[in-house]
């Protein structure tokens, strides 16, 4: 059992400690919570989040009508609790959001860009979106407001990311000119 304020969640300690190194830490090792009797308190997580949390342990996935924002809040826990899956989970939760919700990928970034280690993935997927949308996402009061280093870090992102996409633009039309087989560039001797 599990202790948030007044609620209380109950789940499977063996499935807990089957699924996360966390859990079976805290929950079969000589932690103090695994001789308690009352209920364990989480202070460092909603209530929301552990629900979410939780959801993934038993069922593999998180539930489809996850917000933004506990998909962040999950992200961050699962990486905390060193729950890969769960975090990749997260972010795919979040890649999705904001590929409908464009007007909120600065602030994503802007939360995300100091764990760039941590969340590269997502970064990358934030990265994309920016050259995608850049011409929209730069009329945004947010864009003007970032610093000036996350400024030039989002143009040079998008101006690589551009530059890469000519690239192997010039690359495939080039290979599309000279096909497997083309007998024309023999000189016919």
């Amino acid at each position: 059992r599990f202790r948030f304020g007044e609620n209380l969640r109950h789940a499977h300690r063996n499935i807990l400690a089957c699924r996360s190194p966390y859990f079976r830490a805290l929950l079969t090792n000589n932690f103090l919570e695994r001789t308690q009797i009352e209920p364990i308190e989480l202070t460092d997580i909603s209530e929301e989040t552990f629900v979410e949390i939780l959801h993934f342990i038993y069922i593999g996935r998180f539930s489809s009508t996850i917000s933004c924002d506990v998909a962040i809040q999950s992200m961050f826990y699962a990486n905390k609790i060193n729950m890969l899956s769960a975090k990749n989970a997260a972010i795919e939760a979040i890649c999705r959001h904001l590929s409908v919700h464009n007007q909120e990928i600065l602030s994503i970034y802007t939360l995300i860009k100091p764990f760039a280690d941590t969340f590269d993935l997502l970064l990358d997927y934030i990265y994309d979106l920016c050259t995608e949308h850049f011409s929209e996402i730069s009329r945004q009061k947010q864009f003007i407001d970032l610093e000036k280093d996350a400024i030039i870090d989002l143009i040079g992102q998008i101006a690589q990311r551009k530059e890469l996409h000519e690239e192997k633009k010039r690359t495939a039309e080039q290979t599309h000119q000279i096909e497997p087989g083309d007998d024309s560039s023999d000189d016919g001797s």
